[in-house]
């Protein structure tokens, strides 16, 4: 599909983003919801305003345990899917999950 960025979901963008360490390499992160929204997608970078790389997506669900590295920063963002075109929302405020 095509990935389309579109000012009105521009500022849909998930809130209340945390992690909860799940041991000493694994976190839980989760959210709340945005309205209308098909699925979100994690990211990681090596500092809060360097490149972020897609490490999770996933359809519905508000909540996902994954791999944690020390020193890296995550972000969550939602996406929707219009006329089989992708569509990002802003992402979120960027967290450390150690």
């Amino acid at each position: 599909p095509t990935v389309v960025k579109s000012a009105l979901m521009e500022t849909e963008k998930p809130v209340n983003f945390i992690a909860q360490k799940k041991g000493k390499k694994k976190a839980v992160f989760s959210w709340d919801p945005v309205a209308g929204a098909a699925g979100y997608e994690v990211a990681q970078a090596d500092s809060q305003k360097g490149k972020y790389t897609t490490i999770c997506q996933q359809k519905k669900k508000t909540s996902v345990e994954l791999k944690i590295s020390k020193d890296k920063y995550y972000k969550v963002r939602a996406w929707y899917k219009k006329d089989g075109e992708l569509i990002y929302g802003a992402f979120s405020k960027a967290i450390k999950a150690s």
